[in-house]
């Protein structure tokens, strides 16, 4: 299972989340669910037999150790590994797309990587004010828990969701989220639909 993370190491330096100068909230609260979500599912690894590898964010070497440290807060030393390493964006997707199985809390890597069929397990934490896009699809409208995502952060749920989505065909997977892909996130394997408009432009 690979974890994506939402570390970002210049939120850790304020003890607010702003935005446009207004304090939202505390950063405590805004990264919560890191805090509550990483140790069920190295609970749900380690009762399964499962390697669980997080897929760091941040960008140099100072801050990623700063990241390690933060994970190893979160759920301990031992059952996963940090793999962080600085290479082309491509060779980066290569190495994701390694993972038969993805979870996530909104990081829009893990949507574009539902988009090209992955299974993706989802985890949001629910709403903080003035935000309303903490459920996934937004600004999709969809029920706060479904068949690969929950806003519910519980052992329950981690283990619900993922169950799913090892006993799952890959083929009943793709036809099951046919739909909101078309909604939410479009996979154009080599931006066919872009190149296309591009060339339809005319320039006077």
């Amino acid at each position: 299972i690979l974890y994506i993370s939402q570390y970002r190491a210049g939120i850790f330096k304020k003890d607010y989340f702003t935005s446009h100068n207004k304090k939202i909230c505390s950063i405590k609260k805004w990264t919560e669910v890191d805090r509550k979500l990483m140790p069920l599912l190295s609970k749900f690894c380690t009762k399964n037999n499962i390697q669980l590898t997080i897929l760091g964010a941040a960008k140099d070497e100072y801050d990623k150790t700063k990241e390690k440290k933060y994970f190893s807060m979160c759920i301990g030393s031992s059952n996963w590994r940090y793999w962080n390493k600085n290479i082309s964006t491509i060779k980066r997707y290569e190495f994701i797309s390694k993972f038969e199985y993805v979870v996530c809390s909104w990081s829009t890597l893990g949507l574009e990587m539902f988009a090209r069929n992955v299974k993706v397990a989802f985890f949001r934490q629910k709403n903080i004010p003035p935000y309303n896009d903490r459920n996934f699809g937004w600004p999709y409208p969809m029920i706060t828990r479904g068949f690969w995502y929950s806003n519910q952060i519980s052992y329950l749920e981690v283990k619900r969701v993922l169950n799913n989505l090892f006993r799952i065909k890959k083929s009943e997977w793709i036809n099951k989220i046919y739909h909101f892909k078309k909604k939410i996130m479009i996979y154009d394997h080599g931006n066919k639909k872009i190149k296309k408009f591009i060339n339809n432009i005319s320039y006077d």
